[in-house]
């Protein structure tokens, strides 16, 4: 299971974050966004966390983690986030991962 925990550290609200997740090999780009509702809200402080099997949401998605792993092929997902702040869109390369066999995502 996969479980993505965020956070906002501040005292400010968001009126328009938006999670931007994709698992990437050399050859394809799989979105995970809509796991996440686009442009929410966050208050100050606030903290939430999303579960999901990584497994299955890819091949729901026509996408053979396990098939793409044992092919040699690296598997990386990555996280990113966008949100307005005094009037200006920022878009933040949050965090990058590696699947690795048995073990999960592991940060790069």
């Amino acid at each position: 299971m996969t479980i993505f925990r965020y956070e906002n550290f501040t005292t400010n609200a968001f009126e328009d974050l938006t999670l931007i997740i994709n698992v990437t090999t050399l050859s394809k780009e799989i979105s995970l966004s809509d796991l996440f509702s686009k442009e929410m809200y966050m208050s100050g402080r606030d903290s939430r966390e999303r579960k999901f099997y990584s497994i299955k949401e890819l091949k729901d998605r026509n996408f053979d983690l396990t098939k793409e792993m044992l092919a040699g092929n690296e598997i990386r997902l990555n996280v990113k986030y966008s949100f307005t702040f005094l009037g200006e869109k920022q878009l933040i390369l949050s965090q990058q991962y590696k699947w690795v066999d048995k073990q999960g995502w592991n940060l790069l």
